[in-house]
Formats: C-alpha cells, structure tokens, sequence
C-alpha cells in the first residue's frame, strides 16, 4: 500500500533519537528563547509536503490513469488542414506596428486645446460674399486685369528665359587639337593620318601596333619670345672655393664697377661746380634761420605790461559745531601750557 506524503513526513528515524542531545533547561516564557531552543524540523517538513501537494494535485500513488494519459480518437483526416498564410496575409494581421504610431502624421492623441489658432487659408481668409461674386465673373468668363498683367509678365519671362545665353562650362575632356583645325595625327608608315578620320578601334591598334602618335604643338615653341636668359647662372668667382682665375675675375669686375662710377662723380663736379658757391657752414645757418624766421617777427603783438599776480585764495567752509569745539579745547590746553611754563619761570628765579 502507497503511503502518502503527508504519512512519511511524519516518520521518525530510530537514529536521530540517539545522536540527539538534551537539551538545556532554558525559560521559553519568552518568545526569543522560544524560537532558538525549539526544534520545529519537523513541522516544517509536515508544511513543505503540504505546500506540494497543494501545487501538483494529490499523490502520484492515488491518482486515476486518465489524469495522465489521453486516447486520441481523432483521424489525420479528421484534423484541420494549416494553410500558410501569404505576405499580404500576414501583413494585414499584423499591422502596424505600435512603436511607430507616434511617427504618423495624425496622431490619435485628442488636442488638449480645442480652440487652438492656426493659420487660415487663402480661401478662408477674403470675404465669402465676394468670393462667390469672383465666382460668377470667372465663370462668365471676365477675369481681372491684374491676373491677365500677371500671365503676361510670366510669358515674357519664359522668353526671356529661354533667349538667355547659358553660361559656358568647364571642358573636362580634351578629345580634339588644341592647336589646330585637323586635330591630332599618327604615323601609319611614311604617312601622316589624321586622327579624326579613323575610328577609335583603328586609332587603338595604330597606336599599339605599328604607329607613334604626333602631338601638334604651338607654334611659338619654335622660336624665341625674349632675350632673356632660361636661367641666369651666377659668376663662378662668388662660389665659396673658387679658382685663382675666377676670384681674379670677379675682383676685375668689382673693380671695373667701382671706377665707373667715381667717373661719374667726377663729371658731375665739374659740370655743376661752376653753379654753387662755397658758403662756410656757420653762415648758411644764420641764412637759413633768417629766412625761416621772415615775416613772424610784424605778426606779434606788443607785449602786455606784465600785471601783478593776486593769490587766489580759496574761500573757506565754515567750520562745524564739533571742529569749533576742538579748536576752543586746544586752544584752553595751549593757553594753560603757556601759563605752567611761566609759573615755573618764576620759581627758578626765587630760587
């Protein structure tokens, strides 16, 4: 016979009586000494086995067999068939999904302002008596002027428009002769072909094969456009290890330039020294500051008689009660000062 759970969780081992100690005499009047000294193991037993069974039904041991086990009587045929489902299919269950209906544009979320300003139409904004009175003129045919001025300003600016020169772009690639009207050539033997009547397969295997191909160059590479120098080398004597020759030769040229140029001083004396005058230097200053002094001396005036000057004396502020005060104390120490200092006097004379 099955014994339940309940039954062995009550069941007590011979040996846990003998391993077991005596316990002390401890006062359980207390709830503190109460819960360390009791032994409540096995209540806790008796709980956990009640608590299991609680969660998976009665014993295994008291159980029916249909509890575990089912009879299928049902035929594959009998069983629904599961049909997959398509793109659209599966789409449309789906749906949208929810973490982007804040990415809508209407959003179900109520306006918390029922009466909120926006910005009206044009429609909304004219009065609704005239508009419909627009309404009938148009429909009569009769448009404004002003709408007929517009039309016709924009057609002419779509001329306009189109008569425009565009602006010219930036050649990227150069497939003809810059130079010339016949555009590049290929040797093809003793021959000069030009480029532009051959086809661009028979260009390619010229090239490769049996032809050099002949650039067309301009045509002042083949003559000079300046006198200058490509490059002006400098003189082999500035070098800083020259040869005796060329040191010499640099020293002849410095030379050369040197007395060109005291040539040129002398003949410059004696053309002007005839037109200036020797003039010793202390005489060209006082002729120099009589004449930059001419005329100042009549633009002065006579000189004023030179008046006495009179202090200016700052007037003063009157004093306050308190700096009167001070001052009459001072004044009372000073004077009795003055009167001990004579008193003394007349002392040391008796004496």
């Amino acid at each position: 016979m099955a014994t339940s759970t309940l039954g062995a969780a009550w069941l007590v081992d011979e040996s846990d009586k003998l391993n077991k100690k005596k316990q002390k005499r401890i006062v359980k009047h207390k709830k503190k000494a109460w819960r360390v000294t009791s032994n409540v193991e096995d209540v806790e037993r008796f709980l956990e086995s009640k608590r299991l069974d609680e969660r998976l039904g009665a014993p295994l041991e008291e159980r029916p067999s249909d509890s575990f086990f089912v009879v299928d009587t049902k035929t594959e045929a009998d069983k629904p068939l599961k049909r997959e489902l398509t793109k659209k299919r599966k789409i449309k269950e789906i749906g949208p999904l929810r973490c982007y209906a804040i990415l809508t544009p209407n959003s179900a979320v109520i306006d918390p302002l029922k009466k909120r300003n926006r910005v009206r139409l044009p429609e909304e904004r004219g009065d609704p008596l005239l508009r419909k009175v627009m309404e009938e003129r148009r429909a009569k045919g009769k448009i404004p002027t002003r709408f007929l001025q517009s039309m016709k300003h924009h057609q002419e600016n779509v001329e306009a428009l189109a008569k425009k020169k565009k602006p010219e772009r930036l050649r990227t690639t150069f497939d003809f002769d810059l130079w010339g009207d016949a555009g590049d050539s290929l040797m093809i033997g003793d021959k000069k072909v030009s480029a532009l009547d051959l086809s661009d397969q028979l260009k390619t295997y010229t090239m490769e094969k049996m032809g050099n191909r002949i650039y067309s160059r301009p045509p002042t590479m083949f003559f000079k456009t300046t006198g200058l120098k490509p490059v002006e080398y400098p003189h082999p004597g500035t070098s800083y290890n020259p040869t005796f020759q060329d040191h010499q030769a640099l020293l002849k040229e410095a030379y050369n330039l040197e007395t060109k140029e005291m040539k040129e001083e002398v003949r410059t004396r004696r053309r002007l020294g005839p037109m200036l005058k020797k003039i010793p230097v202390q005489r060209k200053e006082e002729q120099w500051w009589s004449e930059m002094t001419q005329g100042l001396a009549d633009e002065e005036e006579p000189a004023k008689e030179e008046e006495e000057e009179v202090p200016c004396i700052r007037p003063t502020k009157p004093k306050t009660r308190k700096q009167k005060i001070r001052a009459k104390a001072l004044k009372w120490q000073d004077m009795r000062r003055k009167k001990l200092k004579e008193a003394k006097k007349r002392l040391l004379e008796f004496d």
